[in-house]
Order: C-alpha cells, then sequence, then structure tokens
C-alpha cells in the first residue's frame, strides 16, 4: 500500500506492464513506469540536497529525521523550495515547513492499520479535538487534492479507502470496515495479575481483525502462509563489529570486551516483579538480570546469581545479577527490561515529542565487574 516506492499495492512492481495495466484499469488514469527509478526516503532527502527534489510533502514524524541515518535532513528541508509538513507536533520537520497542516492523533481517527502479523484491525475514534481543526492524512490529501483539481480523491471516509483496497489487492478482497466491526467479541476484562496488550486490557469488545490473505467476503483469513507454497529464504548480509573507531575494542585498549544486547518483554512471569511509588507515578522496579557464556563470566571473575555491572563505552552503567547460561552467545552480555520501564523512560525524557524519539537498543561496547549486592537491590 505504498510502503515501498518500486512497488505498487498488492506486491505489484512499478516497472510491470502488467502490473500497471491492472491498477489503471480500475483508477481510470496512467502510471508511470519506473524510468526515472521512484526515490525512496533516503534517496529522496539525497536528492533534495542536490537540489534535484525541489518541494516535499510530509505526513507525521519520524525518529530517523534526527538521528543521521537518513543522512542530513535539515539540510535537505532547507534546500527545498517549499515545504509542506501534516503534523501533530511541532516537529524536526514542520519547523522547516512553508506551511503545516494540524493532523489528527490517533484517538481523533477512524480507519484500520495492518500489523506485523497482517492482522487488519478496526480504528474506532475515541476523541474529539474541538480547540483545533485538526485533520486526519487521508482529509488533508483530499483537501489538497481537491485545491489542486486532480480526481479519484473523493473518498466518504475511511472505510471507502478499504474499499478501493480490497479491489485493488486480492489479498484485501474479503476485509470490509464493516466486517471488522460486526466480528468483533465481548471480551471480559483479565486479572490485573495477567497484563495483557492494552486492547484487551482496557476493553470489554475486541476486534481481533482479519489477517490477510482474505480472498473473498466471508472467508477467515490466513493465520500461516507461504505466497507460493514455500517459505523464500534471502542472504543476509553478515556486518562484523567495527574493529576501528572510538568505540572499537582496539580504541578502548580492550576495556569493553563485551557487546551489550538489550531487549524488552511485556512480561516475565518467573521473576518478581514490584510497584513503587515515585512521587506522583507509579514505577516498575524488579532485580535485573545479566545473561553471560560461562567463558565470559569466568574472564570477569564473576558467578552465577553474583551481583554485577555491566558499563559501556558511552559511560551508562546497568546493575543486576549474573546468570550464567551456557547457550548464551560467547562475547554478549544480554539483559531485557519490561516495558513499563520503557513508558517511565518515555514519561521522564525531557524532549517534546518523547513518543517519537525513544531510546533505542542499540548494541554497546560493555564491560562486566562485580557491584555491591546491596546496589543490585536498588
Amino acid at each position: 500500500m505504498g510502503a515501498e516506492a518500486r512497488m505498487l499495492p498488492g506486491h505489484r512492481h512499478v516497472a510491470h506492464a502488467q502490473d500497471r495495466a491492472a491498477l489503471e484499469a480500475l483508477w481510470g488514469a496512467p502510471i508511470p513506469a519506473d524510468d526515472p527509478a521512484p526515490l525512496r526516503v533516503r534517496e529522496a532527502f539525497a536528492a533534495a540536497r542536490k537540489g534535484e527534489v525541489k518541494a516535499m510533502l510530509i505526513l507525521g514524524d519520524h525518529v530517523h529525521y534526527e538521528d543521521g541515518a537518513l543522512g542530513d535532513t535539515a539540510a535537505a528541508l532547507e534546500s527545498l523550495d517549499f515545504l509542506v509538513v501534516s503534523d501533530a507536533f511541532l516537529s524536526h520537520a514542520a519547523q522547516r515547513a512553508n506551511v503545516v497542516f494540524p493532523a489528527a492523533v490517533f484517538t481523533e481517527k477512524r480507519g484500520t492499520f495492518t500489523n506485523m502479523e497482517r492482522r487488519v484491525q478496526p480504528l474506532r475514534q475515541a476523541a474529539v479535538n474541538r480547540a483545533v481543526d485538526a485533520r486526519s492524512d487521508l482529509e488533508t490529501l483530499q483537501a489538497l487534492a481537491n485545491a489542486l483539481g486532480a480526481s479519484g480523491f473523493d473518498f466518504d471516509g475511511p472505510e471507502a479507502v478499504l474499499d478501493e483496497i480490497a479491489q485493488a489487492v486480492p489479498q484485501y478482497a474479503g476485509v470490509s470496515y464493516r466486517r471488522l466491526i460486526d466480528e468483533a467479541v465481548p471480551t471480559l476484562k483479565p486479572s490485573n495479575d495477567n497484563p495483557l496488550p492494552t486492547q484487551v486490557l482496557y476493553s470489554n469488545v475486541v476486534a481481533m481483525g482479519i489477517q490477510w490473505p482474505c480472498p473473498a467476503p466471508g472467508h477467515p483469513g490466513t493465520p500461516h502462509f507461504a505466497p507460493e507454497g514455500r517459505a523464500q529464504l534471502a542472504p543476509a548480509e553478515w556486518r562484523p563489529r567495527p574493529r576501528h573507531g572510538a568505540d572499537s575494542p582496539e580504541s578502548q585498549g580492550g576495556r569493553f570486551p563485551l557487546l551489550l544486547a538489550q531487549g524488552r518483554v511485556l512480561a516475565q512471569p518467573e521473576r518478581e516483579v514490584s510497584i513503587r511509588r515515585n512521587g506522583g507515578l507509579n514505577q516498575v522496579a524488579r532485580e535485573e538480570e545479566l545473561t553471560l557464556h560461562p567463558a565470559d563470566a569466568a574472564r570477569a571473575g564473576l558467578a552465577d546469581g553474583q551481583a554485577a555491572r555491566a558499563v559501556t563505552a558511552q559511560g551508562a552503567a546497568l546493575v543486576g545479577r549474573v546468570r550464567v547460561a551456557p547457550d548464551a552467545l560467547e562475547g554478549v552480555a544480554s539483559t531485557t527490561t519490561l516495558f513499563g520501564e520503557y513508558a517511565a523512560a518515555l514519561d521522564a525524557s525531557e524532549h517534546p515529542d518523547p513518543m517519537n524519539h525513544a531510546p533505542r537498543l542499540a548494541v554497546l561496547p560493555t564491560r562486566i565487574e562485580p557491584a555491591e549486592h546491596e546496589e543490585a537491590a536498588s
């Protein structure tokens, strides 16, 4: 549905004449061939810096606008002759825009979203912003299209967009907004001792959605499938740990011989968790675990259950107890934090838009050293 610049809806390729013809018949308009090749996001910013792209319309913000992953986006945006941004916050891009359209947030919109397991779920409007004329991206695009005299944008809401998707994409042919709502089921709120995703925790009617492919109305959807009957495997390029630079073991004199791999989990019922009151906030607290291969633990002089501290090359420290695991990857110290701790970190962030600038799960050079038991329990 437009996530890849070179692809048309339904895994069709813009360079293939038969793929373009199928959608040209539906839309009643020609589709340009793949010449020149459409620009991906990083390529578009690079082209803007060179003066090859003169104007942009940006919908929403992105974490990579500021972290360098897309290159110097500030220089790219400032090189444009005209920039239009639709966003709910005065973001990195919006601050440089010629025109900013106030955008509705997710609680103010209706429509659908498709998650990573191909599950299409309905989004129902839960709030109305009476202070600002904020609009959904669909409404903004429709208004711009009408002002420019373009046709084909006269949708009567997001339900109509999904209806067109069902016509354009065979895998969505059996999905409609009405069906998603009609198939929602009453669900009892679970116990607070058994945390579940928020769509269950705070709702008594749950729309579990439909997983595409769903080729016809009434089809139950497809939880597991391979498009051509078999899994398609693709080689992954191995990128070894850099051996040079500020964070390399050589430049640090071997002081950070391990990599700290951090992860997040929703719940680990086998590990004790407590809730502490911190000012006006509840804070999730538990003793962390640092999982080490036996050889790494031996080199650090640490035993299973011993209090330890992981100190990264960037100066951050994480304290917990060692868990020696023979199946752990040698050279890596791993740990997991709860999503509740992640939410607390977001709440404490001083960034004006912390939801788009959450701490990353970075893999960092580190060393493991003994710590006091009291420190590990704090």
